[in-house]
């Protein structure tokens, strides 16, 4: 095949189904998507479960569809490589792990479990906080405090109590464990560099600022009561509380990096620059996974070794084979989703290939963005245009994030206006580069296709929902088509996976695929 400049561009959280309730890809009015659909031989891929290495059923997420779009291979996830270690129990022989609580045992001090409560898998599960808590016990450490965050973003936005019964249940079972300070997971996982939020949830570990309370539930049903669901619970501590102080263990076990960064550097980082605070002395820290910041933490997980060619299963991404080729490419996204399209996407290297460029636009500053469903989305496109007429790289990978962003408010016409907003940039892309690059539209995951559950309620989760597949190079967007045409490609199964996006690509641009990618091309 002749080599040939491609253009990727992923729609975050666009999924395909044929169910019409609460289904914003569906109701969105998309002309330019539409007549793509029309005039192309549309494909479904698989974006979940085991086709992107996670557990049967799991839900796929913008961190691993991107790192399998660029890996063009499935890679068995933390989250399935963690369930394995504690179900063969090598979990509880973690010499990380033992480490941390000799400390503890050493200074007669504290052990403070911090994480996200939620049986989501997207950045935590409550079997791994299980699982510490029989580790705790296994090695009769009994002071652990418990300061969690909770959901209602990656689960129902109002399942906060049924996470705590079961939490509490399993602490009166094996007698090891107290819960002593909540907070919703927008103050203690922003990644965003909101460090107000940040800092009242250090504050609330460190020092327990925040609402006092007798009782969990009473606490939860109050923030219901004033409109704030699981994402926004105001911080509060529980009695006997014990903050995270000198001497004490520290483990944080979500084991998706991006939004634990902020939270463990605030709590272990001596070179931080956040907001103003005085770091503990004499304790000892781990992270599940390794989230490649500045953290003074050990990982308990290296379930990649990134810097041993002969260890890493991420060798020879897509990004790295372009740039191997001696052509130059072009990673662009919004600030919500630039660690994706570059670090994960690039198989989890932080810094550039050689003749890769990176566009950056900044996200806006609002609480959640079904309030500015447009997002940053016309200004990256203008710039990603710009760009690309200027430097004329041979590869282009381009995100738009706000059917996902929106779509996790459980907002339906803001997502819809979202859609919209996007089937505007591509048009305005197309329009300036139609004839020099081949163009393929596919998503990460589902999320803007399924906003309400079956029983009604909103559903602000991603969805098992598998993602469109197109490619083309000459498209009449002057056809007109009805929305129909959505509905007749969901009800196809899916014919391909995530995986084999990359090796799609590397096919039209006339370059082998190299033996690691198991994906297979597309055209």
């Amino acid at each position: 095949m002749e080599n040939k400049k491609v253009a990727l561009i992923i729609l975050d959280g666009f999924g395909m189904t044929a169910e019409q309730k609460g289904n914003a890809v569906f109701q969105s009015k998309t002309p330019t998507l539409n007549s793509i659909f029309s005039q192309t031989s549309p494909l479904l891929l698989g974006a979940s479960s085991e086709q992107v290495g996670l557990p049967f059923g799991e839900v796929g997420n913008s961190e691993v569809g991107h790192l399998t779009l660029g890996a063009g291979r499935v890679i068995e996830q933390d989250f399935t490589q963690i369930n394995n270690k504690i179900e063969d129990k090598t979990f509880f022989s973690n010499k990380i792990f033992l480490e941390v609580l000799a400390h503890i045992k050493k200074n007669n001090s504290n052990l403070h479990i911090v994480g996200l409560l939620t049986e989501s898998g997207v950045h935590a599960h409550l079997s791994h906080l299980f699982a510490l808590l029989d580790l705790a016990k296994q090695n009769q450490i009994d002071k652990v405090y418990l300061h969690l965050f909770t959901d209602g973003r990656d689960s129902p936005e109002k399942s906060a109590k049924i996470y705590f019964e079961k939490l509490q249940r399993k602490i009166n079972e094996i007698g090891v464990g107290k819960i002593v300070t909540v907070c919703g997971r927008f103050f203690g996982m922003d990644r965003d560099k909101n460090w107000d939020r940040t800092k009242e949830a250090y504050e609330l570990i460190t020092m327990l600022k925040g609402e006092r309370v007798n009782d969990v539930f009473e606490a939860i049903a109050k923030n219901y009561q004033d409109k704030r669901n699981d994402e926004n619970i105001e911080p509060f501590v529980l009695p006997d509380a014990q903050p995270f102080t000198n001497g004490d263990g520290l483990i944080i076990f979500n084991f998706r990096s991006d939004r634990a960064i902020q939270i463990a550097q605030a709590l272990t980082s001596n070179d931080f620059k956040g907001f103003s605070r005085k770091l503990a002395e004499n304790f000892k820290a781990v992270i599940f996974t390794e989230y490649n910041y500045d953290i003074d933490a050990q990982v308990a997980f290296t379930c990649f070794d990134l810097f041993d060619k002969n260890k890493n299963p991420l060798n020879n991404c897509l990004a790295e084979v372009i740039s191997g080729r001696g052509l130059s490419q072009l990673h662009a996204a919004e600030t919500e989703k630039f660690a994706h399209i570059t670090y994960f996407f690039n198989g989890s290297k932080r810094e550039e290939f050689k003749g890769e460029e990176r566009l950056i636009v900044p996200s806006a500053k609002v609480k959640t963005f079904d309030l500015k469903p447009e997002m940053s989305a016309s200004e990256l496109a203008d710039k990603f245009i710009q760009l690309v007429i200027a430097k004329k790289h041979q590869f282009l990978a381009l995100n738009f994030a706000n059917p996902d962003m929106v779509g996790h408010s459980g907002n339906l016409p803001a997502t819809i206006r979202a859609i919209e907003i996007i089937d505007q940039q591509i048009k305005k892309i197309y329009e300036k580069l139609k004839g020099e690059y081949e163009f393929i539209i596919t998503s990460d995951h589902g999320n803007a296709d399924e906003l309400m559950m079956e029983n009604g309620q909103i559903s602000k989760e991603h969805s098992v929902n598998p993602v469109p597949y197109l490619y083309f190079s000459e498209i009449d967007l002057q056809k007109m088509v009805s929305n129909e045409i959505k509905l007749e490609v969901a009800s196809n199964d899916p014919s391909g996976i995530l995986a084999d996006i990359a090796p799609t690509i590397l096919s039209l641009m006339g370059i082998t695929k190299p033996e690691e990618m198991t994906g297979e091309s597309l055209v």
